[in-house]
């Protein structure tokens, strides 16, 4: 089974994941430095897609994200139309690409469910003349209070609260 959507980032939700992430990186904050950048506008942040393609998903019946594997192939930028595939080659696994004009892949994510279970986050970067290098995290890094997922100092509530309006 699967299904298709447009997916477009706003300067609302941008301003909000900087607020929530304290990360006001002026690559995806500011339209000054980014013109005089290899971009040329503003980038999205790698994660706030994630939330915004795992907000697309209907979660199988009784589960919970159990993990997520995201390859950022090519950046995504604000204001862009991108199209969002959901497949589901196996009942507990959704595949998710994310293309540019229907042809160019930028990122791919994996996400497995299961009853309640531990939740672990698997990032590759493709960076130019370096090997890809994953980035694994798991529910042990996040520790008790669930308060630190990559670099991001997140509150996971805030980001639930987040995800509320995409849905």
């Amino acid at each position: 089974m699967s299904s298709s959507e447009n997916l477009i980032h706003t300067d609302t939700e941008l301003a909000l994941f900087s607020s929530l992430s304290s990360d006001t990186n002026p690559l995806h904050m500011s339209d000054s430095y980014v013109r005089k950048s290899q971009f040329g506008r503003r980038v999205v942040f790698g994660v706030l897609g994630v939330i915004k393609a795992l907000a697309k998903i209907e979660f199988p019946p009784n589960t919970t994200l159990e993990s997520a594997t995201l390859d950022f192939q090519e950046p995504q930028f604000l204001r862009q139309s991108y199209q969002i595939s959901i497949e589901w080659p196996q009942p507990l696994k959704a595949l998710v690409p994310i293309f540019f004009d229907g042809k160019t892949l930028l990122s791919k994510y994996i996400f497995r469910f299961r009853g309640k279970s531990k939740f672990s986050l698997s990032l590759l970067h493709k960076l130019p003349n370096r090997r890809r290098e994953p980035l694994i995290r798991t529910s042990s890094d996040l520790g008790d209070n669930s308060s630190n997922s990559l670099e991001y100092n997140l509150n996971f509530a805030e980001l639930v609260a987040f995800d509320e309006p995409l849905r």
